[in-house]
Protein backbone atom coordinates (compact mmCIF):
# COMPACT_ATOMS: atom_id res chain seq x y z
CA UNK A 1 0.00 0.00 0.00
CA UNK A 2 3.05 2.22 0.05
CA UNK A 3 3.84 2.34 3.21
CA UNK A 4 7.64 1.88 4.73
CA UNK A 5 6.25 1.16 8.11
CA UNK A 6 2.78 -0.45 9.22
CA UNK A 7 0.57 2.64 10.68
CA UNK A 8 -1.09 -0.36 12.70
CA UNK A 9 1.19 -1.89 15.74
CA UNK A 10 1.55 -5.42 15.52
CA UNK A 11 2.15 -7.82 18.22
CA UNK A 12 3.32 -10.96 17.77
CA UNK A 13 1.52 -13.56 20.15
CA UNK A 14 5.05 -14.05 21.68
CA UNK A 15 5.68 -11.07 22.73
CA UNK A 16 2.60 -10.29 23.57
CA UNK A 17 2.70 -13.78 26.47
CA UNK A 18 6.34 -12.45 27.33
CA UNK A 19 4.79 -8.81 28.19
CA UNK A 20 1.83 -11.28 30.29
CA UNK A 21 4.06 -13.75 31.74
CA UNK A 22 7.24 -11.52 32.83
CA UNK A 23 5.43 -8.84 34.21
CA UNK A 24 3.49 -11.24 36.37
CA UNK A 25 0.13 -10.45 34.94
CA UNK A 26 0.41 -14.23 33.78
CA UNK A 27 1.86 -16.57 37.23
CA UNK A 28 3.57 -20.01 36.26
CA UNK A 29 2.19 -22.91 39.02
CA UNK A 30 5.89 -24.04 39.52
CA UNK A 31 4.10 -27.66 39.93
CA UNK A 32 2.70 -27.57 36.52
CA UNK A 33 5.78 -27.36 34.64
CA UNK A 34 6.21 -29.55 31.86
CA UNK A 35 8.84 -32.53 32.65
CA UNK A 36 11.65 -33.25 30.72
CA UNK A 37 13.91 -32.06 28.46
CA UNK A 38 12.73 -29.70 25.07
CA UNK A 39 14.05 -28.20 21.81
CA UNK A 40 12.73 -25.14 20.20
CA UNK A 41 11.92 -24.45 16.89
CA UNK A 42 13.45 -20.99 15.77
CA UNK A 43 10.48 -19.79 13.37
CA UNK A 44 12.10 -17.83 10.39
CA UNK A 45 9.89 -14.85 10.64
CA UNK A 46 9.83 -14.36 14.67
CA UNK A 47 13.59 -14.97 15.09
CA UNK A 48 15.17 -13.73 11.99
CA UNK A 49 12.79 -10.93 10.97
CA UNK A 50 12.07 -9.73 14.60
CA UNK A 51 14.47 -11.02 16.62
CA UNK A 52 12.73 -12.52 19.25
CA UNK A 53 14.50 -16.16 20.22
CA UNK A 54 15.25 -15.10 23.61
CA UNK A 55 11.79 -14.23 24.15
CA UNK A 56 10.73 -18.14 23.06
CA UNK A 57 13.66 -19.18 24.92
CA UNK A 58 12.39 -16.93 28.55
CA UNK A 59 9.29 -18.22 27.72
CA UNK A 60 9.83 -22.22 27.57
CA UNK A 61 12.34 -21.70 30.68
CA UNK A 62 9.23 -20.29 32.80
CA UNK A 63 6.91 -23.16 31.51
CA UNK A 64 9.28 -26.30 31.52
CA UNK A 65 11.54 -27.55 34.20
CA UNK A 66 14.18 -28.43 31.00
CA UNK A 67 16.51 -28.36 30.41
CA UNK A 68 16.39 -26.79 27.33
CA UNK A 69 18.61 -28.74 24.72
CA UNK A 70 19.42 -26.36 22.20
CA UNK A 71 19.28 -27.54 18.21
CA UNK A 72 22.70 -26.91 16.17
CA UNK A 73 23.07 -24.41 15.09
CA UNK A 74 19.99 -22.00 16.68
CA UNK A 75 18.36 -18.69 16.90
CA UNK A 76 18.81 -16.96 13.80
CA UNK A 77 20.94 -19.83 12.42
CA UNK A 78 18.50 -22.76 12.38
CA UNK A 79 16.86 -24.34 9.89
CA UNK A 80 13.99 -23.63 8.54
CA UNK A 81 10.83 -26.02 9.25
CA UNK A 82 10.22 -26.43 5.44
CA UNK A 83 6.68 -25.19 5.96
CA UNK A 84 6.79 -21.40 5.89
CA UNK A 85 6.40 -19.46 2.88
CA UNK A 86 2.62 -21.65 1.99
CA UNK A 87 4.49 -25.11 1.78
CA UNK A 88 2.17 -26.28 4.43
CA UNK A 89 -1.07 -25.04 2.51
CA UNK A 90 0.10 -26.93 -0.88
CA UNK A 91 -1.77 -30.40 0.39
CA UNK A 92 -0.73 -33.91 0.10
CA UNK A 93 0.80 -33.90 -3.27
CA UNK A 94 3.82 -32.48 -1.93
CA UNK A 95 3.34 -33.57 1.44
CA UNK A 96 6.17 -35.95 0.69
CA UNK A 97 8.33 -33.93 -1.26
CA UNK A 98 8.24 -30.85 1.49
CA UNK A 99 9.31 -33.49 4.41
CA UNK A 100 11.92 -35.46 2.36
CA UNK A 101 13.47 -31.95 2.01
CA UNK A 102 13.36 -31.29 6.00
CA UNK A 103 15.77 -34.21 6.27
CA UNK A 104 18.09 -31.92 8.14
CA UNK A 105 15.83 -30.79 10.34
CA UNK A 106 14.68 -34.51 10.79
CA UNK A 107 18.64 -34.78 12.49
CA UNK A 108 18.47 -31.81 14.00
CA UNK A 109 15.68 -32.77 16.15
CA UNK A 110 16.81 -36.41 16.92
CA UNK A 111 20.22 -35.14 17.85
CA UNK A 112 18.60 -33.63 20.44
CA UNK A 113 17.09 -35.94 22.14
CA UNK A 114 13.83 -34.56 22.88
CA UNK A 115 10.44 -35.49 22.86
CA UNK A 116 9.17 -32.29 23.72
CA UNK A 117 9.94 -29.44 21.09
CA UNK A 118 8.16 -25.91 21.27
CA UNK A 119 7.30 -24.41 17.57
CA UNK A 120 5.64 -21.55 18.09
CA UNK A 121 4.78 -20.52 15.20
CA UNK A 122 1.48 -22.35 12.96
CA UNK A 123 3.18 -23.38 10.13
CA UNK A 124 6.83 -24.85 12.13
CA UNK A 125 4.08 -26.80 14.45
CA UNK A 126 2.24 -28.29 10.89
CA UNK A 127 5.75 -29.16 9.25
CA UNK A 128 7.59 -30.28 12.80
CA UNK A 129 4.43 -32.89 13.22
CA UNK A 130 4.61 -34.24 9.25
CA UNK A 131 8.55 -34.40 9.88
CA UNK A 132 8.66 -36.34 13.22
CA UNK A 133 5.95 -39.11 11.53
CA UNK A 134 7.95 -39.24 8.06
CA UNK A 135 10.76 -39.99 9.67
CA UNK A 136 9.26 -41.48 12.49
CA UNK A 137 10.64 -39.66 14.96
CA UNK A 138 9.42 -39.91 18.90
CA UNK A 139 8.02 -36.85 20.09
CA UNK A 140 6.00 -33.77 19.28
CA UNK A 141 5.36 -30.18 18.43
CA UNK A 142 3.65 -27.60 20.86
CA UNK A 143 2.37 -24.67 20.33
CA UNK A 144 3.70 -22.22 22.95
CA UNK A 145 -0.03 -21.30 24.12
CA UNK A 146 -0.08 -24.86 25.07
CA UNK A 147 2.46 -24.80 27.13
CA UNK A 148 0.95 -21.68 28.82
CA UNK A 149 -2.35 -22.98 29.21
CA UNK A 150 -1.17 -26.07 30.83
CA UNK A 151 1.36 -24.31 33.46
CA UNK A 152 -0.86 -21.44 34.00
CA UNK A 153 -2.21 -20.45 37.70
CA UNK A 154 -5.95 -20.32 36.99
CA UNK A 155 -7.32 -17.59 39.31
CA UNK A 156 -10.02 -18.63 41.31
CA UNK A 157 -12.88 -16.59 39.75
CA UNK A 158 -12.38 -17.83 36.21
CA UNK A 159 -11.92 -21.52 37.35
CA UNK A 160 -14.70 -23.72 36.05
CA UNK A 161 -17.45 -25.37 38.65
CA UNK A 162 -17.13 -28.78 39.95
Amino acid sequence: MGWKDSPIETLHPIEFYYELVSTGKIKIDKNKKIKGPITIQDPCNLVRLRGRAEMIRYLVGETCEGPIIEMQPNREHNYCCNGGGGGNAIGAPWKANRCEGARIKAEQIKATGCHNICAPCHNCYTSINDVIKFYNLEGHAMFMDELLAETMEVPDEFKVGE
